[in-house]
């Protein structure tokens, strides 16, 4: 037999183990025993598939202050931007709040931008003098105006005043009273509307903000550059960058508008446009006055202008002007629109103003009049 514990082979029926020296027979009975007893055993841990009450209260709150902090600091952010300052503004205007408006906005430097804008697009000192005297003149007129400007501002800045306490400005006559409201028909105020902030660029405590006008009556649209400087807290505007390039470009527009629309009326489809003839002509005859040439015969030019037309008053409304017909003869032809007060003279052939050469091609007059004080 072999020894359960050491495995030592040995004769059979020994009591115990010539080696090891165990005794079979109780090994044996202590081996029965331990393979009856069961073995003890820890219960299974019981696991909670969602998290406490408390762990949920607690990543509740965490979110609640992580978005409060964000909220925080991005309305602290938001109130130092560029783009709530100009919503102040804004907001100013709307309420009629002169003291928050002149808060954000730096009236002095916006008020000078502005006279001197007036002052350099008078189209007199950019002509150059013909003679001595001329030139004296401009010389002096650009020293009385320098004199002049400290008075200028101020009366710009109470118009600024006026205008937000009141929303309209002052209906007066001509003069320098009307300086902004000048300026701001000549933008075409009126006709522009506000689309959007085209861009912010950012340097420093500099910025320019592009704002997006859109100008129905040339079916364009601008943008009107304004700085803004960093007050620690706020932005203000102090000038309007781009102001003379802007004006300029208006001026274009409404050149070209009022080619395209002869006193609110609608030009000859087939006739381009002769601007040297329409000064001369305009001089000559004391008018404001468009020029057009076309190929096309006096009778079609004259069947055309003869139908009922819509034209736009000064206002921009429609309103509708009947042609009278006023003597034609062989080869002119001279119309008037009446509620207009405007005259169309064609005529094939006509001498040119300059030269006095015959020019056999129908050329179309649209003008008015200007009333000259003491003309008969």
């Amino acid at each position: 037999m072999k020894c359960p514990r050491c495995e030592y082979e040995q004769p059979d029926g020994l009591p115990e183990c010539q080696r090891c020296r165990i005794i079979f027979s109780k090994w044996e009975a202590r081996q029965s025993h331990s393979s009856t007893v069961p073995i003890a055993t820890e219960p299974p841990v019981k696991k909670d598939f969602f998290p406490s009450k408390k762990k949920i209260a607690v990543a509740i709150i965490t979110i609640i202050l992580i978005v409060v902090s964000v909220s925080v600091i991005y309305y602290w952010l938001w109130t130092r931007s560029p783009e709530y300052s100009l919503l102040e503004i804004k907001k100013a205007i709307e309420n009629h709040d002169i003291t928050s408006f002149e808060k954000y906005v730096d009236m002095q430097g916006i008020t000078e931008g502005i006279v001197i804008e007036i002052m350099e697009s008078d189209p007199g000192q950019k002509r150059q003098p013909v003679n001595p005297w001329e030139q004296m003149g401009n010389v002096l007129a650009k020293g009385f105006l320098n004199l002049f400007k400290p008075h200028l501002v101020e009366l710009v800045k109470k118009q600024i005043t006026y205008y937000v306490e009141k929303g309209a400005f002052k209906a007066e006559q001509k003069g320098p009273e009307t300086f902004l409201k000048d300026m701001w028909d000549k933008v075409g105020g009126q006709r522009s509307k506000f689309q959007k902030i085209e861009y912010i660029k950012k340097d420093g405590k500099i910025a320019v903000i592009g704002l997006g006008f859109y100008y129905e009556r040339y079916s364009e649209k601008l943008v009107l550059d304004i700085k803004m400087r960093d007050k620690g807290g706020y932005w203000q505007v102090a000038e309007m960058s781009n102001l003379s390039d802007y004006m300029k470009r208006i001026e274009k527009l409404e050149s070209n508008y009022k080619i395209e629309n002869p006193f609110g009326l609608k030009k000859y489809p087939a006739s381009q446009y002769d601007e040297e003839t329409s000064g001369l002509f305009g001089k000559t005859f004391f008018a404001q006055a468009y020029c057009y040439r076309t190929k096309d015969s006096v009778g079609g030019v004259v069947e055309f202008f003869k139908k009922p037309v819509l034209v736009e008053d000064v206002d921009g409304t429609k309103i509708k002007a009947h042609v009278v017909d006023d003597g034609i003869g062989q080869g002119k032809a001279r119309l008037f629109f009446a509620e207009q007060n405007v005259d169309i003279l064609i005529q094939n052939p006509w001498n040119d103003f300059k030269t006095n050469e015959v020019i056999k091609e129908t050329l179309i007059t649209v003008y008015r009049e200007i009333y000259m004080p003491g003309a008969w």
